[in-house]
């Protein structure tokens, strides 16, 4: 499962793949060129990667549930292996702001959100509001894997089954604006009368929709994506999904509807855009993308 993508100024296309447990490199003609280390504990090795942040052009970040951070540094033309961080919580996804780190996490049954990395692992802010379930179940994982963007110093961040998203400012921590989506049948999170037994109703609706991609912000709008899927048997993988497609100004959260027809993004820049296509079979297209308002 491609989960993450960065592309270097030269056009070096670097992808995570989640379930294989690797990160492969490619040239901007999609010519394969090298692999980090895979699955494992050993020195540059991964467990259960999730995200990457190209920190500068010869500093490449890759995320580790396990609570780690493995850093690599371009040398003789590749990234290789530098050290790791171990941080107090599970990443979930990152974003840079101006050069500083801002992660997703979650610990255990807390409810930690967004947080400011320093170079050894601490953390030197932690701020937006903490997630109504903490409890360790279905509705509290599908809510916590929000994932965030990075634009002019805020932090936007968006929830799995909420048609909502939140900008904070990455210097004090406070809110900068909340967007709603109109017209989203977003999934429901049913909790039982006693409080206790909490989960999604997504395999009992005819249709519904959930968080596909949080992509772009810096330089570009921010893209918002959510998945649809109409008479859905999870056990049978039948049924009809598309993607509906908002773009979002990330100063001010106003935006328009792009329309269903664009493919799930990994990853939006000035320069390129990268999408992920399934059909016929799984393909990573390097594109462009309009600017906001055509």
């Amino acid at each position: 499962m491609i989960d993450d993508v960065e592309v270097t100024s030269a056009g070096e296309i670097i992808i995570l793949d989640r379930v294989l447990r690797t990160v492969r490199v490619f040239d901007e003609d999609g010519s394969f060129l090298y692999s980090l280390p895979g699955y494992g504990q050993g020195p540059g090795e991964m467990e259960l990667p999730i995200a990457l942040a190209l920190v500068t052009e010869d500093l490449l970040y890759v995320f580790d549930q396990v609570n780690l951070i493995h850093r690599y540094q371009r040398r003789g033309g590749q990234f290789v292996f530098a050290d790791r961080v171990r941080l107090d919580a599970s990443p979930v996804d990152a974003c840079l702001n101006d050069g500083e780190v801002v992660i997703h996490t979650r610990t255990g049954s807390s409810a930690d959100v967004l947080r400011a990395v320093q170079s050894d692992g601490g953390f030197r802010l932690s701020f937006a509001v903490p997630y109504r379930y903490t409890l360790a179940s279905r509705a509290y994982e599908a809510m916590s894997r929000g994932r965030i963007a990075c634009s002019g110093g805020l932090a936007i961040l968006a929830f799995d089954l909420r048609n909502g998203i939140e900008a904070y400012r990455v210097d004090s921590g406070t809110l900068a604006w909340h967007a709603r989506f109109e017209g989203l049948a977003m999934t429901r999170v049913i909790e039982s009368k006693e409080g206790r037994k909490i989960e999604t109703g997504v395999f009992n609706e005819p249709g519904a929709h959930w968080l596909s991609r949080l992509s772009g912000g810096t330089g570009t709008p921010l893209l918002v994506q959510y998945a649809y899927v109409t008479n859905h048997d999870y056990r049978e993988r039948t049924g009809v999904t598309r993607i509906d497609t908002y773009a979002v100004d990330p100063q001010t959260g106003e935006g328009e509807f792009w329309g269903s027809s664009i493919d799930p993004l990994l990853y939006v820049s000035n320069e390129h855009a990268v999408f992920l296509r399934q059909d016929p079979y799984p393909q990573v297209i390097v594109a462009s993308l309009p600017p906001l308002g055509h």
